[in-house]
């Protein structure tokens, strides 16, 4: 986090809050600035928990990658080190003039890991269900099998099964 501007010049990008908030101009100076650093914070902030969310995702599709295996164990593990990396990074700060090492920091970026951790795994989920429902529709087509006994096994909603079988394209497959 920032103490202060090194240089004490204003930063390079300005937005005109009186297109947003078309009252913003009437507002007394203090005002003004205190609401342009609560944006500048929060929008710091929610990039900084993004670029973590990317990183989480990277490093569970990596470990996904080499062991194989896809679980809770990966995820906990994944989210240790995210972590661990959010503090080493926030740690390095304080060597750093002008800036500081901060907790809420730490914080902000593991919740970026976690969530990217979470998006990975539900979408890594709904592409194994799409797999397995369209490998299921294939047996059924080849071998001819009761789609009862097939939906009970694999405990498929038949609503959505028969929708999922009237949609499935089989010519691909040819």
């Amino acid at each position: 986090a920032k103490k202060q501007m090194i240089d004490g010049n204003e930063p390079s990008v300005k937005v005109d809050w009186n297109i947003v908030i078309p009252e913003y101009r009437s507002w007394p100076e203090d005002k003004q600035e205190h609401f342009a650093e609560k944006i500048d914070f929060s929008g710091t902030q929610m990039a900084h928990a993004s670029e973590y969310a990317v990183l989480g995702v990277l490093m569970l599709g990596t470990a996904y990658s080499f062991c194989g295996r896809s679980g809770k164990k990966e995820q906990i593990i994944m989210l240790v080190a995210g972590t661990a990396y959010a503090a080493t990074d926030e740690f390095h700060q304080l060597f750093v003039p002008g800036r500081s090492c901060q907790f809420r920091d730490v914080c902000i970026d593991s919740a970026g890991i976690l969530t990217g951790i979470v998006l990975f795994s539900l979408i890594k989920h709904q592409i194994a269900k799409y797999n397995e429902k369209k490998k299921v529709a294939k047996n059924v087509k080849n071998q001819g099998k009761s789609l009862d006994k097939i939906m009970i096994r694999n405990k498929l909603n038949k609503r959505a099964w028969e929708r999922f079988v009237l949609m499935y394209d089989y010519s691909q497959d040819e």
